[in-house]
Parts: structure tokens; C-alpha cells; sequence
């Protein structure tokens, strides 16, 4: 999968854009859980973790999370 979006509205190139948001997302969890050593945790606890720390990163910098 190449690393930029196609910005077009046909359903193929909506499928592509959504997957390189999917593996950029996944890169920045992959490197939450190398950084609190979770990488051998299962993967909804990971991304549970994931999404708490940052609801308090919103918090902390004054961000609605919603």
C-alpha cells in the first residue's frame, strides 16, 4: 500500500485512503506499546491503553477529545 491518499471519491480509492489512515494509526500504536512495553499484550487492551493516554494528552492540553 503506498503511503499517500488518492482524494478521490470513487469507492476504490476511499478503500485505499482509509487503510493508509488505518497503518499510519497502527504505527503510532505499535510505538505506544514499545514505549510501556504492552507489545505482548492483546491488541483491544493495547488500544484501550492507547486511547486512554490520549484522553488525558486532550486533557492536559486543553483539547475536547470528543
Amino acid at each position: 500500500m503506498r503511503d499517500d491518499f488518492r482524494y478521490e471519491q470513487d469507492p476504490e480509492s476511499q478503500i485505499h485512503d482509509n487503510g493508509v489512515r488505518a497503518v499510519r494509526a497502527a504505527d503510532g500504536m505499535i510505538a505506544y506499546a514499545r514505549r510501556c512495553g504492552t507489545g505482548t499484550e492483546e491488541l483491544p487492551t493495547v488500544f484501550a491503553d492507547f486511547l486512554s493516554d490520549a484522553h488525558h494528552l486532550a486533557d492536559a492540553l486543553g483539547v475536547d477529545f470528543r
